[in-house]
């Protein structure tokens, strides 16, 4: 089967006086395998009047060879280096790359009201001075929602949850058999700068209600 990707791959710098705090390293990947077409939506909600944060949604619709959807995923990447007050610090965007296969197009895209199912995490890990200080607090969050359309069912399987990587499994299927299949990655990782040290990750992870009607 043919591959379909949306891909995000980004570096978050926090500095002071032009030397490196840390490095807030983010890679977020949904490949999934399937004889479907595929359209690729992606709005960047992230505040123009600064380069700090990143968050960007993202909708990827499976649709037959009649034009009708079978199913859908939609997910809200944010990255956010939070200066302590008072820190001087500053925090650059200098790597900002997507991926999609196929083109991806900007518009305003709404999440999954009303998921089949949906898994979200929230990844911190602060960074501290010689004094032990916390100066940065490196934020990422992902929330990922599916849905079946049309006779088509989706089902979500949690293959990992180190602290550092989250994949999940999905894959969508109907009375003929597999429609869609693939994962959802998400890699996260800080780097201090000379000087600075790394407090410990701290990961919430939660599998809402799929009965729940969400936020959009």
């Amino acid at each position: 089967m043919p591959s379909t990707q949306s891909k995000r791959d980004l570096i978050l710098k926090s500095s002071v006086t032009a030397a490196t705090v840390a490095d807030l390293n983010i890679s977020m990947e949904a490949l999934f395998d399937t004889d479907l077409s595929t359209v690729i939506t992606y709005e960047d909600e992230s505040d123009p009047a600064t380069a700090r944060d990143e968050k960007t949604k993202y909708r990827m619709t499976f649709t037959n060879v009649g034009g009708a959807s079978v199913g859908a995923i939609t997910l809200r990447l944010v990255g956010d280096p939070v200066p302590a007050s008072g820190s001087g610090i500053t925090v650059t965007k200098p790597v900002a790359r997507y991926e999609f296969d196929p083109a991806g197009r900007e518009t305003a895209v709404a999440l999954i009201g009303a998921p089949a199912a949906s898994f979200e995490r929230a990844w911190r890990q602060n960074v501290r001075d010689r004094s032990r200080t916390e100066v940065v607090d490196n934020v990422a969050r992902l929330d990922v929602r599916v849905i079946g359309e049309n006779g088509a069912t989706v089902a979500q399987t949690v293959r990992s949850q180190a602290d550092g990587e989250l994949v999940l499994i999905y894959e969508w299927s109907n009375a003929a058999g597999v429609l869609v299949s693939g994962s959802v990655t998400l890699t996260t990782t800080a780097t201090p700068g000379t000087g600075y040290t790394l407090g410990p990750v701290r990961v919430t992870d939660n599998d809402p209600s799929s009965a729940v009607t969400r936020r959009r």
